[in-house]
């Protein structure tokens, strides 16, 4: 709230009775000059400026501007700020000194003090909207069934005056706001909320998945009997005897749409859905089942819709049989009716009885169990837009103050009718790109809250729509209690972003956050009666864990920005604790060379994560625990002759006493099912009996009372009954990364490489192509230093899985090989009846991350692993290496490779075509395709290396086609009968096998010569 005018009043009438001596002698800019350094030097936050003193004897109140209340305020910073104003008003006389920033007495501001006495809290959820009733763990320390609203910044939009769908921000850097904050949410933020046990809602498509499977509930087989519309009112299961256990209604419900929505369509009007008492005898219980006939195989996110009504069941009972497996699920029918409802993400196959999702009418008597809709995947955009003659301009989200929230009294906007659906267009872009305002339309949610501007301003509907979908979610729940909404109690909010800002060295922006501290309406407290200065604390405990993680793990300069009170919709609308986060710079090469790498994206990740754990548990007076870090060096051994044991180590976590795992999970995937559940185990071992001549992949995570770890890499195993050998595939290959980059003094910096993403790179557009730092932002589409391509926009891309174990050992099960795996850090030794080592080396090389060279990772060969294997070879083991970077990694050991490997360099860049020409023995010449571009198949190589053979006895076997360099080398030592030692064959591919177009084709042939007797 400004208070100027107020000021200015009473600075007029109170001056003329300030004591002349002590006003005389206050040096205002000196005063404001010691209180800024002071306080910069806890975080960035400006010039404090002095607006008025008034002093009497022995009291003095000192008015400054906003900036001091943007620090996180202790006492001793308090204390130390008073003795400053002591010392410039009164000297050594002494008195007592009153400093107010923002409308606050400091003290009121005082960080501990907010903490111990504002308390946000909703009554206990017995029943939240989703819970996992088959996982193995319960995170009763953790987020377990607490409600969080996560809304990513921006996404593309239709902008109408330039008629036109465009992204909300300029390309800059290989990346776009609007799919940068993705980045951290899809991959890493989310999930560790969900591993947490909370439920996270999120007003974007969260499913990258380019393929969506709608089903009615007027498409289910047998069709359910329809009711007329006096059977919707009012029902009693008392009433029901007479008629099917399953009914349709004809209205207010889903229908899938036969064409893109255009203004004012909602899908979930269009329909009807199906209902049926509930059944208290689980024996006497009917399900309805939606078969899935999907498209691709591959992993989907599944939504459900049902309609909520007063005598809904709190625990409908959801079963998804993915690909074979099973999970079940609870929902709370009694909130979230109308839309639709995330439960989980699922490997589904393309057969027909093994993928489908059921729901039972089991549950409490005199309660209704419903049914509308199932959505599996993401899908494409598939809301269409109108150019617009009244279009207004994009507007600041701090420039307005939007119509109130409060009571979610605004009218739907008067609709145009001279509008024709032909002219409108579709964004042709996967739904997740697509901004907040198009995934409300389809998710049924009133246009009174996403349709701000009646349709003249979607960049403006977009963010505006954002806090007044909190409140339509929590509306009619105990934080909304007089709300209109779907009665979800949601416990907190954020608003995750980038903004803008440059400078031109290796300083960073920083990390800035924002909290409002009165809504639309002027209210200072939320609809519960707690000050929304509760939010306060919330984002002084999120930044102070955000910028302390950063400095711990990877820049000791990070700058903390301001603490800020300020008026973004998205900050002000929701009537829940809200914050708005700006992270860092997405223009500034300082916060961006951290900032693209995987690395410090969990981390930071882990860091809000961490904030919001901590702030609700304090709220609740609880103790909390942090999930654990993913465990280390795991590997399968082979134990005997028909079992396998399964060894991991734990992860310390040096930023969190609390995260020690308490137990382990390990999950099985056999062949041509989905992953199981998961097994509980206490200790770092498990021991498997597996099915011969199947193979099975295994993870494992770490648990305790605050939930999981994300999971260990994918390995895989086989027993074979008639096995020709044993076959050990070691995964090297784990690294992830930010791009190579290039930087010259102030005046030129580029991004020169895509980098290697954690799972799938989302954010990543295009290649920058303007590195020239004095080229200043015009327009988006000129945007200066940084401008990016933005020919990979419309996709996602493979980077690592971490599951190549996989690949290389379902190759293998045609060539009747029994095998096992291991992370590369894991090995020790290897047994003797090894046949072949397999070992995975990727686009692994030595790498460092930002600015700091001190902290490098990922290199090709440990000195252990290089020791071990050439003790290995030395004893007659055959090998079979293959990596993008093994000769120019900085890592690489000259020697190693060239007696053990038996290769050279031979340079860099060897080929971008990707065209390889093969000669492998007994197969005569072939042709096989690298591929350089990012894509959605597999991990793609740009740059792999050109080797040389090192020696006469080795061969070049593989050249690529557009430099001639060799991609391949092969050795085989010469018989030697005057020497026992036998050295075993090697063959060394300079590029990874899984970024081939055709993996077995090439890795198959390779195996087999390896094997062959060379006797």
């Amino acid at each position: 709230m400004k208070h100027t005018a107020k000021y200015l009043f009473l600075l007029c009438s109170l001056l003329t009775a300030m004591p002349a001596q002590y006003a005389d002698a206050v040096n205002k800019q000196a005063l404001a000059d010691s209180l800024t350094v002071y306080a910069n030097s806890f975080a960035r936050v400006g010039k404090v400026k002095i607006t008025r003193i008034r002093v009497d004897q022995d009291r003095a109140d000192i008015f400054t501007n906003k900036n001091l209340s943007y620090l996180s305020l202790s006492e001793e910073q308090i204390a130390r700020m008073r003795e400053i104003a002591v010392q410039a008003v009164y000297g050594e006389q002494g008195g007592q000194c009153y400093i107010f920033t923002d409308g606050y007495e400091i003290s009121e501001l005082e960080s501990s003090a907010l903490r111990n006495e504002l308390h946000y809290t909703l009554p206990p959820q017995k029943h939240p909207l989703v819970q996992n009733t088959s996982r193995a763990y319960k995170a009763e320390r953790g987020l377990e069934g607490f409600h969080i609203a996560l809304y990513g910044s921006h996404g593309l939009y239709f902008n109408q005056k330039d008629e036109r769908w465009t992204f909300q921000r300029a390309r800059l850097l290989t990346t776009v706001e609007d799919l940068y904050t993705t980045s951290y949410t899809m991959p890493f933020l989310v999930p560790m909320l969900e591993n947490a046990g909370a439920i996270v809602l999120q007003p974007r498509e969260r499913d990258t998945q380019l393929n969506e499977v709608l089903i009615d509930d007027a498409g289910l087989s047998p069709a359910i009997p329809v009711i007329g519309q006096s059977g919707r009112h009012g029902l009693k299961a008392d009433k029901q005897d007479n008629h099917p256990v399953w009914q349709r209604t004809s209205e207010d419900g889903f229908a899938i749409p036969t064409q893109p929505l255009t203004e004012g369509e909602n899908p979930f009007t269009a329909g009807g859905y199906a209902f049926s008492p509930a059944q208290p005898d689980k024996d006497k219980a009917e399900s309805v089942t939606y078969y899935l006939d999907i498209p691709q195989a591959g992993d989907y996110a599944v939504y459900v819709s049902y309609k909520s009504l007063p005598v809904s069941t709190n625990n409908a009972q959801y079963t998804v049989v993915h690909s074979g497996m099973q999970t079940s699920f609870s929902v709370n029918q009694r909130m979230s009716g109308g839309t639709w409802v995330y439960i989980g993400t699922f490997a589904f196959s393309l057969d027909r009885q093994q993928n489908y999702i059921s729901l039972s009418n089991y549950g409490k008597a005199g309660t209704f169990v419903t049914t509308d809709a199932v959505k599996v995947g993401g899908g494409m955009g598939s809301v269409a837009r109108y150019a617009e003659p009244e279009a207004i301009d994009n507007i600041k989200s701090s420039d307005i103050y939007l119509e109130s929230a409060a009571d979610n009294t605004v009218q739907s906007p008067s609709l145009k009718v001279d509008k024709k659906k032909e002219d409108a267009l579709v964004s042709g872009f996967p739904r997740y790109i697509e901004g907040a305002r198009y995934w409300m339309q389809y998710a049924g949610i009133p246009d009174s809250v996403y349709n701000y501007t009646e349709s003249k301003n979607d960049y403006i509907d977009d963010y505006a729509a954002r806090g007044r979908w909190i409140n339509w979610l929590i509306g009619g729940s105990p934080a909304y209690p007089r709300g209109k909404g779907l009665k979800i109690p949601v416990h907190l909010g954020l608003a995750f972003h980038t903004d803008a800002g440059l400078t031109r060295s290796d300083s960073t922006v920083g990390t800035l956050i924002i909290y409002m501290n009165r809504d639309d309406e002027k209210h200072t407290e939320y609809p519960t009666g707690i000050s929304r200065l509760a939010a306060r604390n919330y984002a002084d405990i999120m930044q102070t864990q955000i910028v302390n993680d950063i400095r711990a793990s990877f820049a000791p300069e990070w700058q903390r920005r301001e603490l800020m009170n300020s008026s973004y919709s998205e900050a002000r609308n929701p009537m829940t604790p809200t914050v708005l986060l700006e992270l860092l710079s997405h223009q500034n090469p300082a916060d961006m060379k951290y900032g693209l790498d995987p690395r410090f994206r969990f981390t930071v990740s882990r860091a809000i994560y961490k904030a919001m754990l901590r702030y609700l548990h304090e709220q609740y007076d609880t103790k909390y625990i942090v999930q654990p870090l993913p465990v280390r060096d795991f590997a399968i051994d082979f134990s005997g002759k028909d079992s396998l044991c399964l060894r991991w180590q734990e992860s310390i976590d040096t930023l969190e006493a609390t995260a020690k795992p308490d137990y382990f999970v390990v999950y099985t995937r056999k062949q041509g099912y989905d992953w199981d559940n998961g097994v509980k185990v206490e200790n770092n071992k498990y021991f498997v009996s597996p099915e011969k001549d199947t193979h099975y992949d295994f993870r494992v995570v770490a648990g305790n009372r605050g939930g999981i770890s994300f999971p260990s890499e994918t390995l895989s195993a086989r027993i074979d009954s008639k096995a020709q050998g044993r076959v050990l595939l070691i995964n090297g290959f784990d690294r992830v990364s930010a791009p190579e980059f290039f930087q010259r003094d102030s005046s030129a910096f580029g991004f020169t490489s895509e980098a290697v993403p954690y799972g799938k790179g989302i954010n990543f557009i295009g290649r920058q192509y303007e590195y020239d730092w004095t080229k200043p932002w015009v327009t988006d589409d000129n945007g200066g230093f940084g401008s990016s391509f933005m020919d990979h926009a419309d996709c996602w891309y493979q980077g690592n899985t971490f599951d190549y174990p996989a690949l290389h050992g379902k190759a293998l099960d045609s060539l009747r090989f029994s095998y096992v795996s291991t992370s590369a850090s894991a090995v020790k030794t290897i047994p003797d009846d090894i046949k072949v080592v397999d070992l995975i080396l990727g686009k692994q090389k030595q790498t460092t991350i930002g600015a700091v060279k001190r902290l490098t990772a990922f290199p090709t060969f440990t000195p252990a692993l290089r020791e071990t294997i050439s003790e290995y070879n030395l004893r007659g083991g055959n090998l079979l290496v293959s990596g993008a970077y093994i000769v120019s990694d900085e890592a690489a050991d000259k020697e190693f490779l060239q007696s053990v490997l038996h290769i050279k360099f031979a340079g860099r860049h060897a080929t971008r075509s990707g065209k390889i020409m093969l000669n492998l023995p007994g197969q005569g010449r072939t042709q096989t395709l690298l591929l350089t571009e990012p894509n959605t198949k597999t991990i793609h190589t740009e740059s792999p290396d050109g080797i040389a053979s090192a020696d006469k006895e080795s061969k070049v076997f593989a050249r690529y086609r557009d430099s001639f360099i060799a991609a391949g080398v092969a050795h085989e030592a010469a018989n030697n009968t005057d020497t026992v030692q036998t050295v075993g064959k090697t063959l060394v591919f300079s590029f990874p096998l899984e970024s081939l177009d055709d993996f077995d084709s090439v890795y198959l042939p390779a195996v087999q010569w390896l094997v062959k007797s060379n006797e």
